[in-house]
């Protein structure tokens, strides 16, 4: 029954229901070695927001994937050199190879979503 883009059309049908809802973002987590779902995320235009160390109850770890369902805004930069810095944050996307390497080299670090998976 795989590949037959159900399960696509499921998570897209409840993204347009959320949207319809007025929600800011989609979040959801899967397992890092589930790389049909992780496919499945990135192509709906999912990024990876965290890595969840031993999150499942069989000891493996998770990403934390965030669908953005409104512009991010822009920050207010004001004149102080704090402030002058790029801002950060903004998302990045990631994908499934990727995180399969980062599962490969054992990075059981939480990660942001300024940061891409390697």
């Amino acid at each position: 029954v795989r590949r037959r883009g159900i399960g696509s059309a499921l998570v897209a049908r409840a993204v347009q229901e959320m949207e319809r809802m007025g929600c800011d973002e989609a979040v959801l987590e899967t397992e890092i070695t589930n790389k049909a779902a992780m496919r499945l995320y990135e192509n709906l235009g999912f990024y990876r927001d965290k890595r969840l160390s031993k999150y499942y109850l069989n000891g493996e770890d998770a990403f934390r994937l965030k669908l953005w369902l409104k512009d991010i805004p822009e920050p207010q930069l004001d004149d102080t050199p704090a402030a002058a810095a790029p801002a950060s944050g903004a998302p990045v996307p990631f994908t499934a190879d990727a995180a399969e390497g980062a599962e490969a080299a054992g990075d059981a670090s939480d990660s942001t979503s300024a940061e891409p998976v390697v």
